[in-house]
């Protein structure tokens, strides 16, 4: 059983521009990220090198179409390193943007252990608290042709550098936040849950998720602007939960974002928040005695009750108040079509968890989400 596993290099400093000088950034290096991120560096940064911005592509999460027609703009280039400097799509896309061009991006979902190769340095800087990206060896877009969100797992997916910096999240508006920090919090609860969890990825889901609920306390009891005095703690909080399902996976919660996600256009983080509580209610009514409780007994410490996850939604709502999926434009015809695609494309996921779901089980919970 593999206990852990972590490849980036993983570096922290408290400005951009100390990043800037100690990784020499220079002509030889392309930066991957958004205008309302940059700019703002760039007026106060001196920065020589190519710029992409993901936006000019597509403003919807990553699709595989924006995806070819970036990696078509950086071919332009003659560049070593690709520095990527934003949210969890834009740590993706770059991922993508620096593999060996092989073939099509299809080609690539067709066996990944064998044709995914990585051909540059990349070097991941996050903006939020939330996927983990700079620290997995995941990637995800939306295959249009198949109106559906999917991942790429492969060792070539790893970044070279994983870059901590916290005062990236200083410009992160209270929505964004939530839902990316959720995301991060999503993160831990489904490792720790994982079938595949160890002594190792148990120890820094507790710790990622210890941060993040005291972070929301303090968010519940003294206003939403107390979250920038921790930005170091939820960045933290996001790199630890990443190095936790990057080893024991995550499970049923990403699985049923994909479908839901993908059709309505719903970012990751919230679409994954959809199915977060339901999920964890359903493994309480049929595995009662797995890692589930587990989960409930730390929960119940941190919050000192009995229900720890009473406690938790609770929170949640208070920090976060969550609609369902139909104010999304979801209907009752979707339904067995999310539970087909999920069963059928996400076994990737499905496949961590300790009590198995099968295509009806998934109807449960995302009927229950209409």
């Amino acid at each position: 059983m593999k206990f852990f596993q972590v490849s980036p290099e993983i570096h922290g400093f408290n400005t951009f521009d100390e990043f800037l000088e100690e990784f020499e950034v220079s002509s030889k290096d392309v930066i991957l990220t958004n205008r309302v991120i940059f700019e703002p560096l760039q007026e106060k940064s001196k920065i020589d090198c190519p710029v992409i911005y993901s936006e000019d592509y597509g403003t919807s999460e990553p699709t595989d179409e924006m995806v070819q027609a970036m990696m078509d703009k950086i071919d332009t280039y003659d560049y070593d390193r690709l520095i990527a400097v934003g949210g969890g799509a834009v740590l993706d896309t770059a991922k993508l943007l620096v593999l060996e061009r092989t073939g099509s991006i299809d080609f690539l979902y067709e066996n990944p252990q064998e044709n995914v190769k990585k051909a540059k340095t990349l070097i991941c800087v996050p903006t939020t608290a939330g996927t983990g990206s700079e620290v997995t060896n995941v990637a995800v877009m939306i295959r249009t042709k198949m109106d559906l969100k999917m991942g790429i797992q492969t060792q070539d997916m790893f970044c070279d550098y994983a870059v901590l910096i916290p005062e990236l999240l200083d410009t992160v508006g209270y929505e964004l936040f939530t839902h990316t920090t959720v995301d991060a919090l999503i993160h831990s609860v489904e490792a720790y849950i994982s079938k595949n969890a160890t002594p190792f990825t148990d120890l820094l889901a507790e710790h990622a998720i210890e941060l993040i609920l005291e972070g929301y306390m303090d968010i519940r009891d003294n206003g939403k602007d107390v979250r920038f005095e921790r930005n170091n703690e939820y960045l933290l909080a996001s790199t630890y939960a990443g190095l936790s399902f990057g080893t024991a996976g995550c499970g049923t919660v990403h699985a049923c974002s994909f479908a839901f996600g993908g059709k309505y256009d719903v970012p990751h983080g919230e679409a994954c928040y959809q199915f977060f509580i339901e999920t964890l209610r359903f493994f309480q009514r049929n595995n009662p005695d797995g890692n589930i409780s587990k989960l409930n007994n730390y929960l119940s410490s941190i919050f000192d009750c009995e229900d720890g996850l009473g406690a938790l939604d609770d929170l949640l709502d208070a920090v976060a108040p969550l609609e369902k999926m139909s104010a999304y434009g979801a209907v009752e015809a979707d339904i067995k079509p999310f539970a087909k695609a999920t069963y059928e494309n996400q076994q990737r996921l499905l496949k961590n968890n300790e009590y198995p779901v099968d295509e009806k089980d998934l109807e449960e919970i995302f009927r229950l989400r209409l």
